[in-house]
């Protein structure tokens, strides 16, 4: 998406962050999608606060696409007889290239001594044989727009934009950010060391948990 297309939203500190960590900047990016027959709203909200563990998977992803590819190429023979067979493997060296990498292959001749005890009083005889020289290059560009999805994500309603109870990507997206207080409050509910290790281990647990009546107090 262009600069151009986005809806500058700034700051969304409804929380104050902790220490020193900036508040995050936040942009969004209006389209409509449609799932199961029904057209619905999506917002796209890019975060200037890029979460760390995505940013971590994104560059894992960068560093595996160029280990494929040095694995390839090292398998890949360099030097030709035929300078047809070299542009043949030159062509399927840049083959490897994908949307994070480019391999760009140069051919070089070469001059290699023919086999057998050279000639007296004579230079050695030669043949011309063909080296390939290949270079690989990250897409700078498509690094970028990956590591920039770390601080994306979309939002689906059905909300309208316009009329009776309608709102806004901003509203929409204060109406989210607003549910994060109620969420943390029951963080504890989350933790396997209460759901999991001490009371839901067996299904057995899970059933009896249902089976209790709340309490009506004292």
């Amino acid at each position: 998406m262009d600069s151009g297309e986005w809806t500058q939203i700034g700051r969304l500190a409804a929380i104050a962050t902790g220490g020193n960590r900036p508040c995050a900047l936040y942009k969004a990016f209006e389209t409509s999608v449609v799932l199961y027959e029904k057209e619905y709203r999506a917002i796209v909200i890019h975060s200037s606060s890029h979460d760390k563990r995505r940013q971590k998977k994104y560059d894992r992803q960068v560093e595996k696409s160029l280990k494929l590819i040095e694995k390839t190429l090292k398998k890949t023979p360099f030097i030709y007889a035929c300078e047809a067979d070299a542009k043949t493997a030159a062509a399927r060296a840049e083959k490897l290239s994908n949307e994070l990498h480019r391999v760009s292959v140069i051919i070089r001749p070469v001059e290699v001594r023919k086999r057998g005890r050279p000639p007296k009083n004579a230079p050695a005889a030669t043949t011309t044989k063909y080296e390939l020289e290949w270079k690989v290059t990250e897409d700078t560009e498509a690094v970028a727009k990956l590591k920039k999805l770390a601080g994306c994500f979309v939002l689906l309603t059905n909300v309208p934009d316009t009329g009776e109870g309608a709102m806004d990507s901003v509203a929409l997206l204060k109406t989210y950010k607003g549910q994060y207080s109620v969420e943390s409050d029951f963080a504890f509910l989350k933790d396997p060391l209460v759901v999991n290790d001490i009371f839901l281990k067996t299904p057995s647990r899970i059933d009896a948990l249902g089976m209790i009546p709340q309490s009506t107090g004292a």
